[in-house]
């Protein structure tokens, strides 16, 4: 659902994150599996205390650009070594 609604705000997903409100973003979250460890109050208060700067880290994550980004991992059952190698497989497929 994340893509769609990057997707119907025409923007990437990394984007619509870092622009979204601290209170819109935890109000979206589901919390029925974390709320053991995370409440959307406490959510609230860490993204408020990150939120100090994000238009400066935008700004330079345009400028710079992410070192290296890909979901092809998939990150469940692989080796370091493998993961490794898919990063740096992307990072050569640039």
């Amino acid at each position: 659902m994340w893509d769609f609604y990057a997707k119907a705000e025409a923007k990437p997903l990394w984007r619509l994150l870092a622009e979204m409100d601290p209170d819109r973003l935890a109000e979206i979250i589901d919390y029925r599996f974390i709320s053991d460890v995370l409440t959307r109050d406490e959510a609230v208060a860490i993204l408020r205390r990150q939120h100090t700067g994000w238009q400066q880290r935008l700004l330079q994550l345009e400028r710079e650009g992410y070192p290296a980004y890909t979901t092809s991992v998939g990150w469940y059952g692989l080796s370091d070594e493998k993961i490794r190698q898919l990063c740096r497989k992307t990072i050569a497929d640039g």
